[in-house]
């Protein structure tokens, strides 16, 4: 499909969520998990820079509510490589840190 576009292929893990982590240092649009607030980027990073990034649908001091693509409706199954966009509850500590654009 890119080369039809003559747009450039992206390299594999363009989307990862150290990339996007890299990107809002670099230009200051990171924030820390206490200032995440409603239409802010979340991250969920593990300590291998490897992880998930929703949308803030509501931010509560315990859990916080999130739209999440290619994930599990629930508990089970991948949490990181499901297969749908879900509105998904979790506890509001998971978030490592925001990106406001």
């Amino acid at each position: 499909v890119c080369e039809t576009l003559s747009i450039p292929n992206p390299d594999k893990g363009d989307a990862a969520v150290v990339n996007w982590l890299n990107w809002a240092k670099n230009n200051k649009k990171l924030i820390p998990p206490t200032s995440i607030q409603r239409g802010d980027i979340v991250l969920y990073l593990n300590t291998s820079n490897t992880g998930h990034i929703g949308i803030c649908v509501k931010s509560g001091v315990i859990w916080s509510e999130s739209i999440e693509g290619n994930t599990s409706p629930g508990n089970t199954g991948s949490q990181r490589d499901g297969g749908g966009i879900y509105r998904r509850n979790r506890l509001t500590k998971t978030w490592k840190w925001g990106i406001r654009l």
